[in-house]
């Protein structure tokens, strides 16, 4: 229903022409579309599930057949996973993007299902790009996999806390994350930078990390625009 004042030929309002029109079959087109791009989404997400499925399977016989280390095949592995894990959750949201909750969930799940858990998260709701969403999974799926094997997840008193927020600087609003490990072994930095330290400084685009090897644990701090 559309209303629009009466004006006579000098211009006084002495009435209310209200118009109708029947928008029946414009709803009914919107919904159609919406439902086949609905359907082309879940098509997409079992298509890259079943191509990141081949991608997994080829790279574990490559590696295991050229003699690389079990180490080596599990890290792989691991990150393929973490890309899937990122790409289901921007596929469930129409890839509008995603919530960074749901990312730090979905990536540390192992350690928050432990009781009690070994990983707190704190933080408001954040809404992330779609291209933020699988190198952020990326790189907390190393930190994690990096506290395992020498941090505070590799001790059973060890505990890490994920704290985020959402700051004012001087480019705009950005978002502000803080890995703290604590109750783990005495660390140091380390002798060399692999591929695994190269995700977390480099793999989210735009991002400032600095990871702080302090003797009680490592406070890694990550800070990209949103």
């Amino acid at each position: 229903m559309r209303m629009r004042p009466y004006r006579t030929l000098d211009d006084k309002i002495e009435g209310v022409v209200v118009t109708f029109v029947d928008v029946t079959e414009r709803q009914e087109a919107e919904a159609k579309w919406e439902g086949q791009q609905k359907l082309l989404l879940a098509e997409l997400a079992h298509r890259v599930k079943n191509s990141l499925t081949v991608v997994q399977a080829i790279v574990t016989r490559t590696l295991h057949d050229s003699g690389a280390s079990q180490e080596a095949q599990d890290a792989l592995s691991a990150r393929l996973t973490a890309v899937g894990k990122s790409h289901d959750l921007l596929v469930s949201h129409e890839w509008s993007g995603a919530d960074f909750a749901a990312i730090a969930r979905d990536q540390l799940a192992a350690y928050l299902s432990e009781k009690p858990a070994r990983i707190r998260l704190e933080g408001p709701s954040v809404q992330l790009a779609s291209d933020q969403a699988v190198p952020l999974g990326l790189l907390l799926n190393e930190l994690a996999t990096n506290a395992a094997k020498y941090g505070a997840l590799s001790k059973a008193k060890g505990k890490v806390t994920l704290t985020w927020e959402v700051i004012q600087a001087d480019r705009g609003h950005r978002l502000r994350l803080v890995w703290t490990e604590r109750g783990g072994p005495p660390v140091s930095p380390p002798k060399t930078e692999g591929f695994g330290t190269f995700l977390i400084k480099e793999g989210v685009s735009g991002a400032q990390v600095e990871q702080d090897f302090q003797p009680e644990g490592v406070v890694c701090t990550i800070e990209l625009p949103l």
